[in-house]
């Protein structure tokens, strides 16, 4: 009888210490989870950023008139425009990147709000930015 009782108790310290080990480890993963989540947000804004950029220097080097569509990533974002420098706003994440044309054609200032499709044109020398 007494060793039933000491093989049950055995088996019950075995599996308290598996179940112990387990919940590290799973803490120890989703410490990584979140911080991979994170720098998948950033890389998201940061393409962002460089898209638009090479959307608007492609109508630069275009003669003309022209117009492009572009779908962020991104869903709950603000796109300003303001002075030549252009500033995404992840709302979720709270980011902000930024990027700024120098060279002409001038950018219309506007502001553009969670919008599926931004249509960036050029038109009479200006560049502007429309939602869709």
């Amino acid at each position: 009888m007494r060793d039933k009782a000491d093989a049950t108790f055995s088996e019950i310290v075995l599996v308290v210490g598996i179940l112990l080990v387990a919940s590290i480890i799973i803490f120890q993963l989703r410490t990584v989870f979140l911080a991979e989540t994170e720098i998948s947000k950033e890389g998201v804004i940061g393409t962002f950023t460089t898209d638009l950029s090479s959307y608007i220097d492609k109508a630069i080097s275009i003669t003309g008139d022209a117009k492009f569509s572009y779908r962020p990533l991104i869903k709950n974002y603000k796109l300003t425009v303001d002075n030549n420098t252009v500033s995404i706003l992840d709302k979720n994440s709270g980011k902000i990147s930024m990027f700024a044309k120098s060279n002409p054609p001038k950018l219309v200032d506007t502001t553009i709000e969670d919008k599926q499709i931004i249509f960036i044109i050029k038109k009479e020398g200006q560049i502007s930015f429309k939602g869709g």
